[in-house]
């Protein structure tokens, strides 16, 4: 019989053809969100990379950033805003028309006034209809845990 590693030819069984199984660490699907596979899952509600392919995306993920920090700088009374954008990773969200949308995991660099700069994570809803909701938004500090600002929304 065919191992799962096998990725190709016929199981020595029933002659049918292998079928490729990726394993994938569950330190990728523990992380939040924010680690996925490189080539990510294909599947429904996976979470894969998303690219800066080109100004619009950029344009969107610059917005999704600043939605995040307008949370983080009501509930921290600060004044910050997103400079370089990190990593991205993307999910679908599947359901009735008004909670459907992408779920984005946002890694990027803010700058806090008075502060300098500071690596923050947002994760964010951006529903079909435009609706933004915001999750939460993180800083990161050097000791990787981060002081979570709870869930806010936004009409964008």
């Amino acid at each position: 019989m065919a191992s799962a590693g096998d990725q190709r030819g016929r199981d020595d069984v029933d002659d049918k053809p292998n079928k490729t199984v990726k394993v994938t660490s569950s330190e990728d699907y523990s992380s939040e969100g924010f680690d996925a596979p490189e080539d990510g899952p294909s599947i429904p509600g996976g979470i894969r990379p998303y690219e800066i392919v080109n100004e619009s995306r950029e344009r969107l993920l610059f917005r999704l950033a600043r939605a995040c920090l307008d949370i983080f700088n009501s509930l921290n009374g600060v004044e910050s805003e997103p400079r370089k954008i990190v990593k991205v990773n993307v999910q679908c969200v599947p359901g009735a028309p008004r909670v459907a949308g992408l779920m984005y995991y946002i890694t990027f660099i803010g700058h806090i006034r008075l502060c300098g700069s500071a690596t923050f994570r947002g994760k964010i809803l951006k529903m079909v209809d435009g609706f933004l909701d915001v999750k939460f938004c993180d800083m990161v500090l050097e000791e990787e845990s981060g002081t979570s600002q709870e869930a806010g929304t936004s009409q964008v």
